[in-house]
């Protein structure tokens, strides 16, 4: 409890400390325009093409100024921390008896910062194909920061999970929670900043390579570590046009997956989900798919949606699907 109570004490310290940061940056970029302006004035008046009396009108004002949009800039905030408040609490409200008491019961693996399901059921897989299955009654949740797996045989209903947290379906009945806020109510934008996702069989636009990753981010200094993270620096090396050859040439599935895994962690997403990988790629991929999710739990929270045990040694937490139903087997 000391633990837990201590990392709550210092995420409350960090967040505070980032606002008053980003307040007094602002406050201090004001002044600074302020300062420039008065510093025109001042060389204004002395070549006489301003007059001292208006000169000493508009400088009080401009100070004024500064404060009431510093003022103003604080309450904006403090309005924005309260809807989102709000909507928790509207979140709880919400829920049926049922569904409050499984929220009550349901205990995250890790304190703070969530993602879960709660009392979740998907009855629509005519809309798909049968192959998809249906899931009932699914409450679960993820540990973050570590590696978590969705595993389950073709047609058991992971996809449906998968599909959900990436908000192209709904559930049926019950909630889906991050950050203990209904994940449906995030705007695209703050989504995306949340949960971003790659597969085994990546879609990418017409162009270059690095117009598909600056999409995404615009750091070329970025985008080539990232290159060098999921180890395709080696490969782009070989090509005459590197990283500016066309998405269309290159032809190896295994590539493409890694240059979609780039692309996901180019997002600086806290929870990256990866759905599935090429069988193409055998043992060799698998191991070094597990070196880069295991460096990358320093960033982020991983959900790894897959049938093969070959990832259980590095995972925190397993989840398996199967008959509808959704049961942990693995824990630490």
């Amino acid at each position: 409890m000391v633990k837990e109570v201590e990392t709550y004490s210092n995420s409350f310290s960090r967040y505070y400390l980032l606002n008053s940061a980003k307040t007094n940056l602002y406050y201090a970029v004001w002044n600074i325009v302020i300062y420039a302006i008065t510093a025109l004035l001042i060389f204004l008046v002395s070549k006489n093409s301003l007059d001292i009396a208006i000169y000493l009108i508009i400088v009080p004002y401009l100070t004024t100024c500064t404060e009431k949009l510093n003022n103003m800039f604080d309450k904006t905030s403090a309005i924005e921390n309260m809807r989102v408040d709000v909507d928790r609490v509207n979140l709880i409200l919400n829920l049926n008896d049922k569904q409050l008491m499984k929220y009550g019961t349901l205990n995250p693996p890790t304190p703070g910062y969530n993602l879960g399901f709660v009392d979740v059921c998907y009855e629509n897989a005519e809309k798909f194909s049968e192959n998809y299955g249906k899931l009932t009654g699914v409450d679960i949740s993820f540990k973050m920061q570590s590696i978590n797996i969705i595993k389950g045989e073709k047609g058991s209903g992971k996809r449906l999970i998968f599909n959900m947290l990436r908000r192209t379906i709904s559930p049926t009945s019950g909630k889906i929670l991050l950050d203990n806020l209904d994940l449906y109510m995030y705007n695209p934008k703050t989504y995306k900043n949340h949960i971003f996702y790659c597969s085994a069989n990546p879609s990418f636009v017409n162009g270059t390579v690095r117009e598909n990753l600056r999409l995404i981010c615009k750091n070329n200094k970025k985008i080539n570590s990232t290159i060098k993270e999921v180890g395709l620096d080696g490969y782009f090396k070989k090509l005459k046009k590197g990283i500016d050859s066309q998405i269309s040439e290159i032809k190896s599935a295994n590539v493409l997956f890694f240059l979609g895994l780039a692309r996901a962690i180019l997002s600086d997403c806290k929870i990256l989900m990866v759905y599935d990988f090429p069988e193409s790629g055998g043992q060799k991929l698998k191991d070094k798919l597990k070196s880069i999710l295991t460096k990358r739990t320093i960033n982020n929270t991983i959900i790894l949606f897959t049938h093969d045990d070959a990832f259980d040694d590095i995972a925190s937490l397993i989840y398996e699907v199967k008959n509808d139903k959704v049961k942990m087997i693995k824990a630490k």
